[in-house]
């Protein structure tokens, strides 16, 4: 069952089912050693580190219990050699939803996982409410307000931005959530942008679907201005006309210099792979170091 399990979550995504089989288990496993089994095997480490946590310090057998036909969702971060964008204090698995094996339903109301969370002191995210709507106008103009608040967070504060849960409010509480989505701090995203472009300068350009440009600080820029430009353009709200001309959280010379600090650091390797090891394993350390410098200077 643990192999079969350790098969079919050996790729980046969700492991929500080795979690609920190694909770079920009486000792710490001997794991698969080969590299497909990599991510299943290192998430598995770490979730048994939080079960043995529980068993010492509170109840396992009723998080048992709480999590019986049931899986914590949640996402694996902090690993060094599996960097994304943002750094992390530690490796650990931050959870944040839970989904219901016996219900027809996306999953349960995000107030239930906070609960077990908060029951169990695992680590989650910062979970809120932010209101009940009965229309969709309330709804779509409260989305607005919150997403511009949301947009303009720097990476060093907000991270990555946020996951929506749409949760349906029943008379009889049975409350559930409906659908979910993620929304992204622009600043994330220019990162992102960063690090794709920074990708094609050890990319074989047969391999691309889009006309091939000159990867530089120049081009970077020149995205970074166009994209924050589109994305305000989208709002065509009376109410937001007066925000500044690009609602991102530092102004635009920021990332310009940010650009062209990166790429007069990447010159100086000396091979694609030097600069492929940092892109593809390292990115989060790289680009928080230029991050840290700019905004002491900021």
């Amino acid at each position: 069952m643990l192999q079969e399990c350790l098969h079919l979550h050996s790729n980046k995504g969700c492991y929500q089912r080795l979690c609920s089989v190694l909770l079920m288990l009486t000792s710490r496993p001997t794991l698969g050693q080969e590299d497909k089994f990599t991510f299943a095997r290192q998430i598995a480490e770490c979730w048994m580190d939080e079960v043995e946590r529980v068993e010492k310090e509170t109840d396992i057998a009723k998080l048992k219990t709480a999590l019986s036909e049931k899986t914590l969702i949640g996402e694996f971060v902090g690993h060094p050699a599996h960097q994304h964008l943002v750094t992390y204090p530690a490796v650990g698995l931050y959870f944040f939803l839970l989904t219901d094996h016996s219900k027809n339903y996306t999953a349960a109301d995000p107030l239930i996982a906070k609960s077990i969370i908060s029951e169990f002191k695992l680590k989650g995210v910062r979970t809120e409410s932010l209101g009940t709507y009965d229309t969709l106008k309330e709804l779509k103009e409260k989305l607005v307000e919150d997403y511009i608040e949301m947009a303009q967070g720097s990476i060093g504060c907000e991270e990555e931005g946020v996951v929506l849960c749409f949760v349906q409010r029943n008379k009889d509480k049975n409350d559930f959530t409906l659908c979910l989505c993620k929304s992204k701090t622009i600043e994330y995203n220019i990162y992102r942008l960063l690090r794709e472009i920074l990708r094609e300068l050890f990319s074989d350009p047969s391999t691309s679907k889009k006309p091939v440009k000159e990867p530089s600080s120049e081009r970077f820029y020149n995205e970074v201005e166009a994209m924050v430009k589109t994305w305000f353009g989208k709002l065509n709200y009376k109410k937001y006309k007066e925000l500044p001309e690009y609602f991102v959280s530092k102004p635009l010379w920021y990332y310009k210099q940010l650009g062209d600090k990166v790429f007069q650091y990447i010159k100086k390797l000396p091979d694609k792979d030097s600069i492929k090891k940092i892109v593809k394993k390292k990115f989060a350390d790289f680009s928080g170091n230029f991050y840290c410098t700019l905004c002491r200077s900021f």
